[in-house]
């Protein structure tokens, strides 16, 4: 699908068709033709996918996504996760332990999963994957058909701003990414 816009009147080519329609600018009110979600211009965003690893800056863009993102467009959000294969690893890295039985394992993963879904709070549909993350994240991408994908933007070094999912994303995948920096320190 064609999906083009310009800036001041609008004009939008959607699947081959050409809508236009031209906005007086004179009196620099704006117009309900301007305005995301009016009966004359079509949403161009319905769907956001946010990926989130429960790491800070995750959790940071997947609000971006629930909270500046989603309301003023009216879209769908998604957040998908992609976890190891194994419980067991996953309770190493999430610092688990007290577990007797495979039962009490896949018991207390899946309350720490809901637990960090928690603490990123919001409505939104979750999606939670195992397997290799990059191959996992193309695969979620191609199944939930987003506008936009949200990440989190965290580099090993300042000579990489991004980290190596982002970048993973960035190349492999044919539709917007918007990178979300780590929250300023503050001093």
């Amino acid at each position: 699908m064609i999906r083009r816009g310009v800036v001041g009147g609008w004009r939008l080519a959607v699947g081959g068709r050409t809508k236009q329609k031209t906005v007086s600018t004179a009196n620099r009110q704006p117009s309900t033709a301007n305005l995301v979600g009016s009966d004359t211009l079509p949403r161009m965003i319905r769907r956001i996918v946010a990926f989130v690893d429960f790491s800070d800056a995750s959790r940071r863009a997947a609000r971006y996504a629930l909270d500046e993102l989603a309301p003023p467009l009216g879209a769908e959000v998604v957040l998908v996760t992609v976890l190891d294969v194994s419980d067991l690893r996953v309770a190493m890295r999430a610092g688990l332990h007290g577990f007797d039985s495979d039962e009490e394992l896949h018991a207390q993963v899946g309350n720490w999963i809901e637990e960090q879904f928690a603490k990123i709070g919001g409505t939104a549909r979750r999606d939670v994957r195992r397997g290799l993350v990059e191959r996992e994240i193309c695969e979620a991408i191609t199944e939930h058909d987003p506008d936009v994908v949200v990440m989190g933007a965290v580099g090993i070094t300042k000579r990489i701003p991004i980290g190596s999912k982002a970048e993973y994303v960035l190349r492999h995948v044919d539709i917007p990414l918007l990178l979300i920096k780590e929250a300023p320190a503050h001093s």
